[in-house]
Order: structure tokens, then sequence, then C-alpha cells
């Protein structure tokens, strides 16, 4: 699947960047996506990562699943995509919106979707994926791959959704030219969602 997809109605455009996040490579990427000059960015992050990047000073240990990643490219945590993205956002004046469900939001999705069976499932299947190896070419096959294996615990599966949903409402009350970067493994769910309430928009 492409990289950027734009969507459009009226007087709105809404182009999606997925990336991957950790990957020093992506930073191209979003340069580029900065070519289409938006009037606002908006990151598929929670608000609190946001000013996380803002303020970041130090190193933060890498997860199991930047390890695997390591085998694509170099790897950086934070995730370069978004320090390039903010960086950019800040030399050029360009508003700046982290649209994921905040911390205390997810806690209670997670509460209310996740059962404890789920959570030990999910357990069992993080420590097989820390032992697998990985023989994708490509990044985004990786990711996917990765993605695939801890959503097929159907509970978790149904949290990312409602993370999809929650992306793709708040950039529906965004007007202007917005440049959406969201992670690369939610962003075929995010367009879909999108194209279903633009659809629903135009009636």
């Amino acid at each position: 699947m492409d990289r950027l997809h734009s969507l459009k109605v009226g007087n709105r455009e809404i182009h999606v960047l997925g990336t991957i996040h950790g990957l020093v490579s992506e930073k191209k990427k979003v340069r580029k996506a900065f070519k289409l000059i938006p009037d606002k960015v908006a990151l598929g992050i929670p608000p609190e990562d946001l000013d996380s990047l803002k303020n970041f000073d130090g190193d933060i240990p890498k997860e199991d699943f930047f390890r695997h990643l390591e085998n694509y490219g170099e790897v950086e945590i934070p995730p370069p995509d978004l320090i390039e993205a903010t960086k950019i956002c800040e030399e050029e004046g360009i508003p700046i919106e982290a649209i994921d469900m905040d911390d205390e939001e997810y806690a209670r999705v997670i509460t209310k979707k996740v059962s404890i069976w789920a959570i030990l499932r999910s357990s069992r299947k993080m420590k097989k994926l820390r032992k697998r190896e990985f023989d994708m070419k490509m990044p985004e096959e990786f990711v996917k791959e990765w993605d695939e294996e801890i959503n097929s615990v159907k509970s978790f599966g149904r949290v990312e959704e409602m993370r999809e949903e929650k992306i793709a409402s708040e950039l529906m009350k965004m007007d202007g030219k917005i440049l959406a970067i969201v992670p690369y493994q939610r962003m075929e769910g995010i367009v879909n969602k999108l194209k279903i309430k633009l659809e629903n928009h135009k009636k």
C-alpha cells in the first residue's frame, strides 16, 4: 500500500502519511510530505508523547520491536520521523497537534475491552516474538507481520480499531490542508475509516 494518501471534500484536504516509527530513513519521507505546504500537522500519537518530543532530553531504551527493526536500517528512539515533523513545524510556524487517545482515555479503553486472559495471551505472544527470526525483505512487511501477531488477540485488535476511529474522527474536525503522520500499521485502517466518513459527509 502506498505511504501517502490524499482525500478531498470541499475546501478540506487530508493527506495521510504512514511512517515506520524508529527508522532513521523515514525522515526523508516526512520532509518530502512537507512539500505539500500543510496548514496544520496532525500526529497519530497521544498528546503526552507530543510534549515529550518537544522537550526530549536523553536516551530511551529500545523495546523488542525496535531491536528487530534494526535489521532494516538504522534505528533511533524517539522516532526520527516524529522528531523531524516537530522540528519542521517549529521552524516554519506550522501548528501541530497530537490526535490519538490520551493516556487516560487509552487506560479506560484497555480496562473496559481487554480481559486479564487477553493480557496473558498477549504476554505469551510477546515472548515468542522476542525469539522469532523475521525474514521479510522490506520493513513494511515486518511491521505489518508484527502488528498482526500482536493484534491476533481480538480484544487488542479492537482497541487498535478504536484508536483508528479516534484519529479519523479528529481529522474530520479540521479544516484546510492537513498533513497527518500516523503509524504505518494503522494507516490503512485510518484511511478506510476516513473514506467512509467523507462519503457520509457528501450525502
